[in-house]
């Protein structure tokens, strides 16, 4: 069961670590405010290298729910666990394994 089905409120992850995310992210929450927002960011610690990256605190000022994360794919189980209805990745520089 989606979230969807189960609340009457889509459920979107945002996987970004970049601007162009950030902006996503504000106009998601412009056409759809009730919605319910999670997202997943890269870490300072992470050895991933981003050319227009952004800190957490840009995706905070917008949404209270943020992870951030050092490898997408030591996040399997939080991805499943979040169960999104819809998923938007913008400007991840990692590969995603499954």
């Amino acid at each position: 069961m989606t979230r969807l089905e189960d609340t009457g409120r889509p459920s979107q992850k945002i996987l970004s670590a970049n601007k162009f995310g950030v902006e996503i992210l504000k106009k998601c929450k412009e056409v759809y405010p009730e919605g319910e927002y999670y997202v997943i960011t890269l870490s300072e610690r992470s050895s991933t290298v981003m050319y227009d990256g952004v800190s957490s605190d840009a995706f905070r000022k917008t949404c209270s729910k943020v992870y951030e994360v050092e490898n997408i794919n030591n996040e399997e189980e939080r991805i499943k666990k979040i169960n999104p209805d819809l998923m938007v990745v913008s400007g991840w520089r990692q590969i995603v394994k499954s």
